[in-house]
């Protein structure tokens, strides 16, 4: 995973470049603002994850890319944008890393979710990728049963 310390804070670097230059705000997308304070987030969730879940470069990669995705893609409002962010990141990942990614292969067939809600150990909660979407909101749902028969106040 040291290997890939350089690429990453280099690939981290060249997307919030890209962003702040590409997408610019107008009014109907006022909130493209983009600043250092996001490179900054993408490192904290970087650091989220304990090192017995991300032993391999490609899990470093996945990591990476999760956080990015939060931090940018989340606030993308249009089906172009987003699209135009899948094929910049993929570039970004073929360019930095050297591993060879397809956009619906990362992006629509093999989905990056990394959550802390699933391995909870001893009230300690692990940071960890969970391919199967599917997993995750019974887990959710799981939680809503167990909200909703403590409070009057019932989730929907």
């Amino acid at each position: 995973i040291k290997i890939l310390v350089n690429d990453i804070v280099q690939a981290s670097i060249e997307i919030y470049e890209t962003m702040k230059r590409e997408k610019m705000p107008i009014p109907s997308k006022f909130h493209y603002t983009f600043n250092l304070r996001d490179v900054s987030k993408v490192f904290i969730g970087l650091t989220q994850c304990d090192r017995k879940f991300v032993r391999e470069p490609e899990h470093i990669v996945r990591l990476w890319t999760h956080e990015t995705m939060r931090v940018y893609h989340d606030r993308l409002i249009s089906a172009d944008d987003r699209d135009w962010f899948y094929e910049e990141m993929v570039r970004l990942v073929n360019c930095h890393f050297r591993i060879r990614w397809e956009k619906n292969e990362i992006f629509k067939d093999n989905l990056i979710h990394f959550t802390d809600l699933m391995t909870i150990q001893e009230e300690e909660r692990f940071y960890e990728d969970q391919p199967e979407l599917n997993k995750i909101l019974k887990t959710l749902e799981d939680f809503q049963d167990d909200y909703n028969e403590g409070n009057s106040s019932k989730l929907g």
